[in-house]
């Protein structure tokens, strides 16, 4: 599913399909993708952020 598009990343970017990319004509899978864990990323860091907190004041409360 996903390798094509892993190998085409390097030697198939060109103008075409960046201009492809701005008009929205198709949507390429790998940017999803990336974009999907982006946004994992932007929820889990800070709710790991807030649980250390919360753990690091219960141990120095304690």
């Amino acid at each position: 599913m996903v390798p094509r598009f892993c190998r085409n990343r390097r030697g198939n970017s060109g103008r075409a399909t960046q201009m492809a990319r701005q008009r929205g004509m198709y949507k390429n899978p790998v940017d999803e993708h990336r974009r999907r864990l982006m946004v994992q990323w932007a929820v889990v860091v800070p709710l790991l952020l807030v649980v250390m907190v919360l753990v690091f004041k219960a141990l120095t409360m304690g």
